[in-house]
């Protein structure tokens, strides 16, 4: 990443979906103090699809400091909702904090959506697609439910961060912007 700019959490609280970029490193506020981070791989005619990384932070400019992110460990890789995101801003904050003009997509021959009523599998950009059966289809988004190629919004992410990463929601549930109930009651859910 030699050509990184940082911005900031504060630099830009809105930004345009026509202004996001393949490499654009954001955050999203999960509570008061919990911030995670992903990076757009790319845009697709459903949004974008982002890497969510697997590091969390108390404060999202600490997440700028001494990073190597070409080495970030990737959670999952999902489709998002960038125009409510971070354009319309309908659920909770999500910021580009920088923006890496030289980044090089490691992803853009790896199918990493599938769409099972049109028994798809599209790489992050849609440009490459393999045709799979319904079944195939079905059964990976069972095992990888991030894979099911629909727009996320901000709940959608909890859903899934509580799928890989339950840790981060301890109890009692406090200060989650508003998303305790669901987040109760999605953890309800899962330990059924």
């Amino acid at each position: 990443m030699s050509n990184l700019k940082i911005l900031g959490w504060d630099k830009k609280t809105k930004t345009l979906y026509r202004y996001i970029k393949e490499g654009d490193i954001f955050a999203f506020q999960i509570k008061i103090d919990l911030f995670g981070f992903g990076r757009i791989l790319a845009k697709n005619p459903l949004g974008v699809s982002a890497e969510i990384f697997d590091i969390f932070e108390s404060n999202p400019d600490d997440f700028l400091r001494n990073k190597d992110f070409d080495k970030m460990t990737t959670l999952f890789i999902t489709i998002l909702d960038a125009h409510s995101l971070f354009q319309e801003k309908l659920d909770t904050e999500w910021r580009i904090i920088a923006k890496d003009a030289d980044y090089d997509n490691p992803y853009a021959d790896v199918y990493t959506s599938i769409n099972p009523i049109m028994k798809v599998m599209h790489n992050p950009d849609f440009s490459k697609k393999i045709e799979i059966t319904k079944e195939e289809a079905v059964s990976t988004i069972k095992q990888f439910p991030w894979k099911d190629e629909f727009p996320r919004h901000h709940y959608h992410i909890l859903e899934l961060l509580i799928k890989c990463k339950p840790e981060l929601f301890t109890l009692p549930l406090l200060n989650f912007m508003g998303f305790e109930k669901f987040i109760s009651d999605t953890l309800s859910k899962s330990k059924k």
